[in-house]
């Protein structure tokens, strides 16, 4: 053959320019593929980003241990993120003027870091409690929508402010107990592996 006559330094070049030209090809099909996708309303798990918004700091290591072990699983299915803000320093007992304020004060900060696209799922009392399946359902028919860019936002001791809440597209609540902030983030984070899981019909204790 015309190949078999050429140097081998130049039949390589060709082997590599094929390789190449196959490696294009590929990801020219996947991106049409996604593409696709989007235009129907379906975005694949994997393009998900999600970033968790939280009010004050992590201070224990077995906190800090738990969040990051769930952070690694739910790598395997999306972009996850968690952000802390600062929360307001208080003293115990507030007026409803001050406990206003400082809700406030730390709402601004949480929404500086909410983007124009982002779907807002706030985190509050008067939100709509969902079990795990009915959890996974909701995330899968917003993404479904076109939606892939979320951001869970979770205030601090007093609660999210009115303006937080009114930038939220979706009010969620885990039930009418009270949990410390650092238990909460922990809990989040375990019921988005858990949907995720759902998600790709992979089992997961119940």
């Amino acid at each position: 053959s015309l190949t078999a006559k050429l140097p081998v330094w130049m039949q390589c070049k060709e082997e590599e320019g094929a390789v190449a030209g196959l490696r294009r090809l590929m990801m020219t099909m996947q991106c049409a593929k996604i593409a696709a996708l989007r235009r129907r309303g379906s975005i694949p798990l994997a393009l998900m980003n999600i970033r968790i918004l939280c009010v004050g700091r992590l201070k224990e290591r077995f906190y800090e241990e738990a969040v990051s072990e769930f952070l690694k699983r739910l790598s395997r299915y999306a972009s996850v993120e968690l952000i802390e803000v600062a929360d307001e320093k208080a003293p115990e007992r507030l007026s409803d003027a001050q406990r206003a304020q400082v809700t406030l004060e730390e709402g601004r900060r949480l929404l500086a870091k909410v983007e124009k696209n982002d779907f807002a799922v706030a985190l509050d009392l008067k939100g709509k409690e969902l079990s795990s399946p009915a959890l996974a359902s909701s995330m899968q028919a917003w993404m479904n929508e076109g939606k892939a860019s979320f951001v869970f936002l979770a205030g601090g001791s007093l609660g999210l402010s009115a303006e937080v809440l009114s930038r939220a597209d979706y009010l969620l609540s885990f039930g009418k107990m009270t949990f410390s902030h650092q238990v909460f983030r922990v809990m989040l984070l375990e019921q988005l592996y858990r949907a995720f899981k759902i998600m790709h019909n992979e089992p997961y204790h119940k």
